[in-house]
């Protein structure tokens, strides 16, 4: 009988620490709060895009400014509708541009616009990790996105960010093309910049035609 008591003690501790192990396991941060997203959030952006055109010395560079806000208006069928504005200037009013819709799950967040889904971040956040942004596509688009910085300190206008990720979208640099696209992405803020280059070069490599276009977090 008391053989009997002592193997049924032991093993009652030996459960208890194992379920204390278990609890006390540290659980992975799956980094989600790179987006967040809810109703009432909006976020202005500056614009400023770099035209360069003709193949020869003389070309000339044009310089297009704009603002754009997006704000996130309402929530149904766990979709987030997010109305996006623009205007030429402070001064002028806002103009609504178009309307697109978000799913944030703990997996991935899906973004669609123009009737295109693209897979924008993908969890737990990890530096390396990479993805098929258009897999929601009839077909892969073997568009490979990748986590290329992640929890890195970012200065973006006057805003000291503490944990900045980067996503490399696009790059593709030879002797007669640069095109290029990142995407970052602060804490508890979501999206804070973007840079977008498409040049297209001489049979030098100098002298580009194409556009390069940098947007920056302007109010949050």
């Amino acid at each position: 009988m008391k053989l009997k008591l002592f193997i049924f003690l032991f093993s009652v501790v030996i459960i208890s620490s194992c379920e204390d192990k278990i609890t006390n396991k540290p659980s992975l941060d799956f980094k989600t709060n790179y987006f967040p997203l809810f109703i009432g959030k909006s976020i202005q952006y500056n614009v400023d895009s770099l035209v360069y055109s003709n193949f020869s010395q003389n070309g000339s560079i044009d310089t297009i400014r704009y603002q754009f806000k997006d704000s996130v208006v309402s929530f149904e069928n766990e979709t987030y509708f997010v109305n996006r504005y623009r205007r030429n200037q402070s001064i002028n009013s806002w103009k609504l541009l178009k309307i697109y819709t978000v799913k944030k799950t703990k997996e991935a967040v899906l973004q669609t616009e123009d009737n295109l889904t693209f897979v924008k971040l993908v969890f737990p956040v990890l530096l390396n990790k990479k993805w098929d942004s258009g897999s929601f596509f009839n077909g892969s688009t073997n568009q490979d996105y990748e986590y290329i910085q992640v929890d890195q300190p970012m200065l973006v206008n006057q805003f000291q960010f503490d944990s900045v990720i980067n996503v490399l979208q696009v790059d593709t640099i030879n002797l007669i093309r640069e095109t290029s696209a990142n995407e970052f992405y602060a804490k508890n803020v979501g999206l804070i910049k973007i840079e977008l280059t498409d040049l297209v070069k001489d049979s030098i490599g100098a002298f580009p035609n194409g556009t390069k276009v940098i947007t920056t977090i302007k109010k949050y």
